[in-house]
């Protein structure tokens, strides 16, 4: 997500701005998710490649035999759980007692969206799950 300065004096209408916004005003600053051609508006100035954009906004890596519980950052759209090890990955909404659970088999993936359903996941492993081999990925809603 870099951000971009209007340098010049007319208003930019650029298209990409976060949300509703549809012009620069000059002097303005502003960030957005999309990388702009530079050469299409005239007087905007890249002012800073940060904040980069990354839709990750929390990765877990499970490990051992005993259930892990992951508590879902608020800004979680969707979460991705990639199973590389030999064993099964249940997975429950808020609590084991939340049946059934999902069953996430050895080598497969499983993505929900959520939207704020859910706080909570909680995973049961069939065996012991050697450290890396299970990762919770949550993803940030894209604007």
């Amino acid at each position: 997500m870099p951000t971009y300065t209007n340098s010049g004096n007319a208003l930019l209408h650029v298209k990409g701005l976060p949300q509703a916004k549809k012009s620069i005003e000059p002097g303005e600053t502003v960030q957005s998710h999309l990388e702009l051609d530079l050469d299409d508006y005239p007087g905007l100035v890249r002012t800073s490649d940060d904040p980069r954009w990354n839709p990750a906004t929390a990765v877990h890596q499970p490990s051992g035999a005993e259930d892990y519980s992951v508590d879902l950052d608020e800004n979680t759209e969707r979460f991705q759980i990639d199973n590389l090890s030999d064993e099964t990955v249940t997975v429950y909404y808020g609590a084991k007692t939340n049946v059934p659970g999902v069953k996430v088999p050895s080598s497969m993936r499983y993505e929900d969206l959520v939207k704020g359903r859910v706080a909570t996941l909680v995973l049961e492993f069939s065996g012991e799950i050697p450290a890396g081999y299970v990762t919770v990925t949550e993803f940030a809603e894209v604007d």
